[in-house]
């Protein structure tokens, strides 16, 4: 971490920043109109967009871009930006001055995070408001953000360039303003009461009635704009989620007819006032459904509700989106169809529109940790199920409360993920600095912001700023990708590779579209796909990455004419190709492959031997689950081919076989693929005690972080290992208990497992990535499992350093939660562990520390501990290891 200053100090001019260029001779990224004389009234209401043609940049204000320093430190200690817990200073007219920067990258839209006056500091947590979610004042700007004079201008800037503007609000909760010591009492609601104080710039809220907070007082009992009660204990009992404080947020009462008055009054503001064209509506989940109705529907005379007042002022489709973030199951859309409810009814509409969770979380699982890709197919198909327009839902691939995307995956992975949101159903939203390559969450863009390096990132020769602006230019060309229907091609259900699907144009005149995508790290073996064409067409690349040697494709291919495709898609790579209508057919293929000896459903439960037959084709090979870097050679003779399924070098579960070769014109040929399955039985292989209550670091000497949610999650009392051929299983017994404080969508939170694995046929890694610590008893690693209640990654110790996690893997870890037997399990399979030939002499070293996901770093650790702190060490120096076990070595099996 850089101090860029001392907390109070005063912000650095921006002619006195490393770096900078002026306004005045910075070469503008677009031409951008500027405003004149009158322009604010004229362009302040416009009328509302075709959102489905919208491409969205997310920017979290405070950390963007510092247009007027004056405002940025109001001498109450909560600036800093040396900091990610004080506010940067970034603010509304920073945002203005980098219009051409946004509009460059192909952006329509901004979204920016709640500009509302603020809780500037809360000590008692020892974080700040500059994020926005911390209200005290719901209709007054924050004086970090700026006046409304420049918020005006920021709006009718971004509509006289053909822009929007998206504003973030917040209808659960305001600041910590009070707490409660002990269970609350709905009968008694001053029994354990606690005002806190200790935070700036005001010790209430200043609006009426969320001023009136002390349940001591009669007219706060009275009027009740708040339910009263302590934080969420149990996310299980809805009661508690709609009446209870989410992270100690004081909870509004949005049942009471007043409070639902003042918010739509204060919300029906903005639009008025500032001429914002949309909401994104934090924390729904949190809040009765039938709330949503009043707030965007109501007929109240004084209060309308906000749709109503949009459309008094032309905007006739004024967008509100809202956050449900509800995690999901593999296969499943039960998550979907909770989220979904918040559409309303056709009777009843709630609000128009969603955050679509659900696909993100398997957009990072698919790109980000190798999941299978038909996991993702699955996804789109329940959304057509569950909502009424999945093009009309957002999507994206990372946000201010998760891990950056890179964080958590390569560039490739990003490239990947960010090319499935442009071009599947949905509005893609960008999160700022995804475009300068950013892996910390909440970075600052400006070079005297928090954790900027003393540098300005307003690249717009960054190579991945390049490619979101040729995306959004695709977007923008054809119509399939913004209004079309998503059709699913072909998908793998064994691991990372294909994914498949059609997206086809609304109207006739418009051209369909077809994109392939290879999410593995190996040549991917397409073999007779279906696209659904009648008969031979020619496909026309219009978009890709990663084809640089795939000269083949990218010069154009026709399906054949049963309308199926053959081709090799290169490791992480993308290609979006347009049909350009049918063209005569081709000659035949010659030849033909079949497999003979194995029924499609044979279960394999070890390596098996498998024959067919072969006419007119040479150069057999035997291709596992489209991989063709690890496809076997086939012998072959008289017509017949023979050879082996390594079945034990594979995970349990669906995999596909087919066998390939060449026919004597050397175009691809291969088998019709045949689906399997593989069952190997785990046997175990060791167990490992580890004594109760040593979590406490190397010396003994570590102290938990103070919040009452942490609770012993990083002491291990077992570990058992269980095998499989090539794959691992690890049974993990936690000492502390399994907790869900933070509803971690795989299934525990409060700690992180990272655990290396020694091949001992190889040489690797001996520093554990940014833990302060070295591997012991003198061994390497060479794959790193890093999994926690959001992520779940592998890297190899290609690259690896102190301050390196290495290359990622693309394979997925099977997590299973098991708390009534207190148990974690995560197995691997030997893909995973970098296909090692046997597990023999396998070494593992299992660490414990937690994981800060808003600084995408491991939590800090300071000589005294905090909320959200560990004491009794240096965070830069002291090993980052709360926990562990010594080195695993696994004997050979009986």
């Amino acid at each position: 971490m850089i101090l860029l200053s001392s907390c109070g100090s005063q912000p650095v001019p921006p002619d006195q920043r490393p770096g900078w260029i002026s306004r005045e001779t910075r070469e503008a990224v677009v031409p951008v109109q500027q405003l004149q004389d009158g322009d604010v009234e004229t362009y302040l209401q416009v009328e509302s967009p075709d959102w489905r043609d919208q491409v969205v940049y997310f920017i979290m204000t405070d950390r963007f871009d510092d247009g007027v320093p004056a405002n940025s430190d109001q001498g109450k200690g909560e600036y800093d930006p040396g900091k990610n817990s004080h506010y940067s200073g970034g603010d509304l007219k920073g945002i203005s001055d980098n219009i051409d920067y946004i509009k460059g990258l192909g952006a329509t839209s901004i979204w920016i995070t709640p500009p509302v006056a603020n809780q500037w500091y809360d000590y008692a947590v020892n974080y700040g408001g500059y994020h926005g979610y911390w209200a005290e004042n719901f209709q007054e700007l924050d004086v970090h953000m700026g006046t409304l004079d420049e918020y005006r201008e920021l709006s009718a800037l971004l509509h006289k360039n053909g822009m929007y503007l998206i504003q973030d609000i917040v209808t659960n909760h305001t600041g910590n303003f009070f707490t409660y010591d002990g269970p609350s009492s709905r009968s008694n609601p001053a029994r354990g009461y606690v005002a806190n104080d200790n935070f700036v710039p005001r010790n209430i809220p200043s609006q009426y009635p969320f001023n009136l907070n002390d349940p001591n007082d009669p007219e706060a009992l009275e009027t009740a704009a708040y339910h009263w009660t302590g934080p969420i204990a149990n996310y299980n009992v809805q009661k508690q989620v709609f009446n209870n404080q989410l992270s100690d947020l004081d909870d509004i009462n949005t049942e009471n007819e007043l409070v639902r008055d003042v918010l739509r009054e204060s919300y029906g503001h903005w639009i008025r006032e500032a001429g914002v064209d949309g909401y994104r509506i934090d924390t729904v989940k949190y809040i009765p459904v039938e709330f949503f109705h009043d707030f965007h529907y109501s007929q109240d005379d004084d209060a309308p509700g906000i749709l109503n007042v949009a459309d008094e002022l032309g905007k006739s489709d004024f967008i509100t989106f809202g956050e449900a973030w509800i995690g999901s199951s593999p296969y499943s859309d039960e998550a979907d169809q909770k989220i979904a409810e918040y559409l309303g009814t056709e009777e009843e509409p709630a609000m128009p529109s969603l955050l679509n969770f659900t696909l993100n979380q398997e957009i990072r699982e698919v790109f980000g940790s190798g999941a299978p890709t038909d996991r993702l197919a699955y996804r789109m198909e329940a959304a057509y199920r569950n909502y009424p327009d999945p093009n009309r839902l957002f999507t994206f691939i990372d946000n201010h409360d998760m891990d950056r995307f890179l964080s958590i995956a390569g560039y490739a992975d990003m490239q990947l993920a960010l090319a499935y949101i442009f071009t599947a159903p949905g509005i893609p939203v960008v999160y700022y600095g995804t475009e300068q390559h950013f892996d910390e969450t909440r970075q600052a863009m400006f070079a005297n912001g928090f954790a900027s390096g003393g540098e300005d990132h307003f690249n717009a020769q960054s190579r991945a700023y390049d490619y979101i602006s040729r995306l959004a230019e695709l977007r923008s060309e054809y119509s399939a990708l913004r209004r079309g229907v998503y059709r699913n091609l072909g998908a793998s259900s064994s691991g990372p590779g294909l994914l498949a699907y059609a997206m086809d144009a609304e109207e006739s005149q418009d051209q369909d579209l077809i994109v392939l995508m290879n999410s593995a790290n190996y040549n991917y073996l397409v073999s007779d796909l279906e696209t659904g064409l009648n008969g031979a067409h020619q496909l026309t690349p219009v978009f890709s990455a990663g084809m640089e040697d795939s000269g083949d494709i990218m010069s154009g291919l026709n399906s054949d004419a049963s309308g199926r495709i053959s081709l090799i898609l290169p490791p992480k790579s993308l290609v979006v190709l347009e049909d350009s209508g049918a063209v005569q057919e081709t000659a035949a293929r010659s030849g033909s492959i079949g497999i003979e000896s194995m029924d499609e459903g044979t279960v394999l439960t070890r390596d098996t031997p498998v024959s067919g037959t072969a006419r007119g084709v040479s150069d057999l090979q035997l291709v596992v689950d489209g991989n063709l870097d690890r496809a076997i050679a086939l012998d072959s003779q008289g017509g017949s081919w023979s050879g082996v399924i390594p079945a034990e070098r594979y995970a349990n579960g669906p995999h596909s076989i087919t066998v390939t070769g060449r026919d004597a014109e050397g175009r691809l040929l291969s088998s019709p693929a045949l689906d399997v399955s593989i069952d190997l039985a785990f046997s175990f292989a060791h167990r490992a005690e580890d004594e109760v209550g040593d979590d406490a670091g190397p010396a003994g000497d570590y102290i938990y972080p103070l919040d009452e949610s942490f609770n012993n999650q990083m002491d291990i009392r077992a570990v058992e290992v269980h095998r499989a051929g090539t794959n691992l299983r690890l049974d993990i017994f936690p000492a502390g208990p399994i907790s869900t404080v933070w509803q971690p969508a795989n299934g525990f939170d409060h700690v992180y497992y990272y655990v290396y694995f020694d091949n001992p046929a190889r040489k690797g890694a001996t520093e554990l990535p940014f833990q302060n610590a070295s591997m012991p008893d003198g061994s390497d690693w060479d794959v790193m499992m890093m999994v926690g209640g959001w992520n779940a990654s592998l890297y190899s110790a290609e690259g690896a350093g102190a301050e390196s996690y290495g290359t990622a893997i693309s394979s997925s870890i099977e997590i299973d939660v098991d708390e009534e037997a207190g148990r974690l399990s995560f197995t691997i399979e030997g893909a995973g562990l970098g296909n090692p030939e046997s597990l023999d002499g396998m070494g593992i070293y299992i660490t414990t520390w937690d994981y800060d996901g808003l600084e995408s770093a491991n939590r800090l650790l300071q000589g005294e501990p905090d909320a959200y702190i560990f004491g009794g060490g240096d965070f830069e120096t002291d090993p980052l290891i709360m926990d562990d076990l010594p080195l695993i070595r696994l004997e050979p099996l009986e």
